[in-house]
C-alpha cells in the first residue's frame, strides 16, 4: 500500500527473506533486494565484450592502414617453418619469411610476413603458405611511405572474421545486460 511507511532494509532482513540459492521464498516481501550474486559475471561479460570489440577494431585499423600503403616488388630470400611444441596445446607452426625490396633506389630487407605474423595449427596449411613464399618467388610488398624500412608481404585479416568477433563482443555485452533480467 502506498501510504504505508517504508521500513529500512537491513542485512538481517535480506538474510531472512532470501534462501541459500538467492531465490525469494514464497510470501517474502518484494521490496527486499536479492544479493548481488550475478554482479561479477555481468562485469566480466561486459568488460570482456568491450575488450573483444576494441581489440578487433585495433587489428582491423592496423591492417587497413597497411593495405593503403604503396607496393614494391619483393624477392623472398628465405622462408622457414618453425614448429612450436607445448604441453598444454597441440602443435603450432609459425612461418618465418625474409625478403628484400627496393624503394627510391634504396634496397631494404624485412622479415615481417604480415603485421601480426602467421601461425597455424595445421601442418598442411602451414606447408601451403611455406610453398607460396618459397625462396626466389617474387611478391608485391606493402611498405610504409613514412618509413620504407617497414614492409609486409601480406595481410591475413578479412572483413567477415572481424565482423564475427565484433558480433561476439556485442553478444557478450548483451548477455551481461540479460543476466540480471532472467535470474531464477
Amino acid at each position: 500500500m502506498p501510504w504505508r511507511r517504508r521500513q529500512k532494509v537491513t542485512e538481517q532482513a535480506v538474510r531472512r527473506t532470501v534462501d541459500d540459492r538467492g531465490k525469494r521464498p514464497p510470501g517474502a516481501p518484494a521490496g527486499v533486494p536479492l544479493p548481488r550474486s550475478h554482479f561479477i559475471p555481468r562485469l566480466i561479460l561486459f568488460f570482456g565484450g568491450v575488450f573483444v570489440i576494441l581489440f578487433t577494431i585495433g587489428i582491423q585499423d592496423t591492417e587497413s592502414d597497411v593495405l593503403s600503403w604503396p607496393r614494391a616488388e619483393a624477392n623472398v630470400l628465405k622462408s622457414t617453418l618453425e614448429e612450436i611444441r607445448e604441453a598444454d596445446r597441440p602443435d603450432l607452426f609459425r612461418l618465418k619469411v625474409s625478403f628484400d625490396y627496393t624503394v627510391n633506389s634504396q634496397t631494404y630487407k624485412s622479415d615481417q610476413l604480415s603485421p601480426f605474423g602467421f601461425q597455424a595449427n595445421s601442418l598442411l596449411v602451414a606447408t601451403q603458405e611455406l610453398e607460396k613464399y618459397a625462396p626466389g618467388t617474387v611478391h608485391q610488398a606493402y611498405f610504409n611511405p613514412e618509413d620504407p624500412s617497414q614492409a609486409y608481404l601480406t595481410v591475413y585479416g578479412s572483413r567477415l572474421s572481424y565482423n564475427i568477433f565484433i558480433a561476439i563482443g556485442m553478444v557478450m555485452i548483451g548477455l551481461a545486460a540479460a543476466v540480471g533480467l532472467f535470474r531464477r
